[in-house]
């Protein structure tokens, strides 16, 4: 071989990356887009990491689902909710030392994942540069989420990018029957870890790892859904019999009961912001702009990949329509709007007008739903107080969790005679305030299954509690606060209640119930059937008589076929009863089966812990327009008043 030859051999080869320097390469773009990542992740902390319970609605049910699983209480059985054994990862309070710790690492690693993953989704598109500021962005908004909705959005977020990824890569370079099994195994564990913190959010998961696990190999699809599917259920049952430390015959209870909250979430708590109208006409742009992106994306691919992204982004967007529109407020619209710029930065290997131009109309609808001053959108000083809050309180342990107790209880204010009756015995609080638990824990709590009264949405969830009430596992005590609003809520286990139970003692607003014998008899007498519209006047209520409690059923106002497809779409109308003039909202299911009208004078609860509605008419209205202003509907009802036997109490 001649010199010359040997010169450029020597040349080419010098002009080619070695092979030990093409992963030191790869590490070096890793480590620098870790670095950026975790940059931007500190400039958009959330408003709030882990911190300590308190009292109120929202922190009483995240202190139920932490002191559950520390209590090993069994999901679907003891405790019903669409939060987990694992819920605790996910609602980011400080109620033990080991839980607390592991919630704030899990709120730490999916907010830095959830800005790791939309970078790298947009720099495909949009190159670096624009990728950073996209998602600096995007974040600076998603800051303004509640604490505990985050970590959920980031894993579907997560999933959602993750998915459309491994299609891509699929498509662009092929991928072998074991790379396949594989991703489809580790999609599988990921949703099956999220199922156990939050099922509807871990469904959502499921579907969309099940979707791109059929669609990433056409040939053919059973491999990579097999290993999904087998790795999802193994998990699930794995997880929940050792970190869950859950019997695995309750496994089905939690599914259950869970899926019965979410089929009775809609008719209960749909609130509609008229200020917020136009959201919807902002969510209509959102969706074109990220569906546009991914038909643009995925041009030229396979066609079942393709079907398979485009049904992937379906499932994203109508779950988090779901999520942010059933109760459209603030804090729930916010979350479609993320999970919708989540969507266009997913497809963001679309051309780079498509993808610019979708994901500008993304972040400036996000922006209108947020509304933030101007000087909070871009300040992360409070962001930064949160997160160094959280460290001290994670780093103080069960001295800092002591401290929260005193705070808790000093919050409650529950009296001394109180505390001295309820001391050692089996308690449950009504109507919501669990965070009671946490600052006593002197009362052994034993929680009716659905712990607040107002999450009883179906008749099933509502026969759960009452079946606790009459069983001889009932709590020995019920300690209840003033539950204005709450006459149509859970009428059976408010029967049970009025039925098993006397008041002992009352202090500092709140009602000490003991249970003792029942003193409702059986059977059932009809008193009075009174018919109306739902514009007209309202229908007599008969008072009780001594001896007996009168129940009131709604009849003819149960959503017909148009109506439930719409509640399945949607929501369903909206349904109010009006007692003397107080409006109240129900749900249909509930009113149809019986709830407390009169009970006889002196025998029900002194006000304002009263069962009875202790009112002279009622009627009820309909209304099915979306937005506002409302109309009325005309429509035809009747209410049947049954009388119960009823014992007075001993004197």
């Amino acid at each position: 071989m001649s010199a010359g030859s040997h010169a450029e051999e020597r040349t080419a080869a010098a002009a080619r990356p070695s092979l030990r320097a093409r992963p030191a390469a790869a590490w070096l773009r890793a480590a620098a887009v870790a670095v950026v990542a975790l940059a931007v992740a500190a400039v958009t902390l959330p408003r709030a990491f882990t911190v300590g319970i308190g009292a109120g609605l929202d922190n009483s049910w995240m202190a139920a689902i932490d002191i559950a699983a520390h209590e090993h209480l069994v999901f679907g059985r003891d405790i019903a909710f669409t939060y987990g054994p694992l819920g605790w990862l996910g609602i980011g309070r400080l109620a033990y030392p080991v839980q607390g710790t592991l919630a704030f690492a899990f709120a730490v690693l999916a907010h830095v994942g959830l800005v790791a993953g939309t970078m790298l989704a947009l720099r495909r598109g949009l190159g670096w540069a624009w990728a950073v500021l996209g998602t600096l962005a995007l974040l600076s908004l998603a800051r303004w989420m509640a604490p505990n909705d985050e970590p959920q959005v980031a894993a579907v977020a997560l999933a959602a990018l993750a998915a459309v990824a491994a299609l891509r890569h699929a498509e662009r370079v092929g991928v072998g029957s074991r790379t396949v099994v594989l991703l489809a195994a580790l999609g599988g564990a990921f949703a099956a870890l999220e199922i156990l913190i939050k099922l509807n959010s871990g469904a959502t998961i499921a579907v969309m790892g099940g979707i791109a696990a059929v669609a990433v190999d056409p040939r053919p699809p059973w491999r990579a859904a097999l290993a999904f599917t087998g790795s999802f259920v193994v998990t699930t049952v794995v997880l929940w019999v050792t970190l869950a430390a859950q019997p695995l015959g309750a496994l089905d209870d939690y599914v259950r009961t869970s899926l019965q909250i979410v089929s009775g979430h809609a008719e209960a708590l749909k609130t509609e912001e008229s200020i917020r109208a136009w959201e919807y006409l902002a969510a209509v742009v959102v969706t074109g702009a990220a569906v546009a992106t991914a038909w643009t994306a995925t041009a030229g691919w396979h066609r079942i990949r393709r079907a398979g992204a485009l049904c992937l982004l379906a499932a994203l967007l109508f779950t988090s329509f779901k999520q942010g529109f059933i109760r459209h407020d603030g804090a729930h619209a916010i979350q479609f709007f993320v999970l919708a710029a989540v969507a266009v930065a997913a497809f963001a290997f679309a051309p780079r007008r498509v993808t610019a131009a979708a994901y500008a109309v993304a972040l400036v609808a996000l922006l209108g739903v947020v509304r933030p001053p101007p000087a909070d959108l871009a300040e992360p000083r409070e962001s930064w107080d949160a997160f160094r809050g959280s460290v001290t309180a994670v780093s103080r342990g069960a001295e800092g969790i002591a401290a929260n107790r005193d705070a808790v209880r000093g919050t409650v204010n529950l009296d001394a005679a109180t505390v001295a009756l309820l001391r050692g015995h089996t308690v449950h609080i009504a109507p919501a305030e669990t965070s009671v638990a946490f600052g006593h824990p002197e009362f052994r709590w034993r929680p009716l299954p659905v712990f607040q009264s107002y999450v009883a949405y179906t008749p099933a969830l509502d026969d759960l509690n009452a079946a606790l009430l009459r069983s001889p596992r009932a709590p020995e005590f019920v300690l209840r606060s003033e539950d204005p609003g709450g006459q149509f809520v859970e009428p059976a286990t408010r029967l049970e209640l009025l039925c098993r139970y006397r008041e002992v003692h009352r202090g500092n607003g709140w009602q000490v119930l003991q249970r003792g014998p029942t003193r409702c008899g059986a059977g059932r007498r009809l008193v009075a059937r009174e018919s109306a519209t739902t514009t007209g006047p309202g229908v007599p209520v008969p008072q009780a008589r001594r001896g007996e409690i009168i129940l009131a059923r709604l009849r003819g106002l149960s959503p017909g076929l148009a109506e439930r497809v719409r509640a399945l779409l949607y929501k369903p109308y909206d349904r109010s009863a009006v007692i003397d003039g107080n409006q109240v909202g129900f749900a249909e299911p509930l009113f149809a089966r019986g709830v407390v009208a009169s009970v006889p004078a002196g025998e029900d609860f002194a006000p304002p812990f009263a069962m009875g509605w202790d009112a002279k008419t009622l009627s009820v209205n309909i209304m099915r327009q979306v937005l506002s202003p409302q109309q009325a509907e005309v429509e035809p009802y009747s209410v049947e008043f049954w009388a119960v036997p009823f014992r007075a109490a001993a004197r």
